[in-house]
């Protein structure tokens, strides 16, 4: 039965997993914004493709 919409809670916040997602996405955009490659960055955070698409071509725009 699916949870009413009063009731529905958004992906990770009741085990914090949001919470360190936006911490180290906002930790990639402060070293992306300070001149850090993202060929750098993909490395030292793991990115796939996908998720480095999302992150950096719409901040390079």
């Amino acid at each position: 039965m699916p949870k009413k919409k009063e009731n529905y809670q958004k992906w990770g916040t009741r085990s914090d997993g949001r919470d360190l997602i936006d911490e180290r996405n906002m930790d990639i955009e402060i070293a992306f914004n300070s001149g850090k490659s993202i060929f750098y960055l993909v490395n030292k955070y793991s990115l796939s493709i996908e998720q480095s698409k999302r992150l950096f071509i719409l901040k390079i725009e």
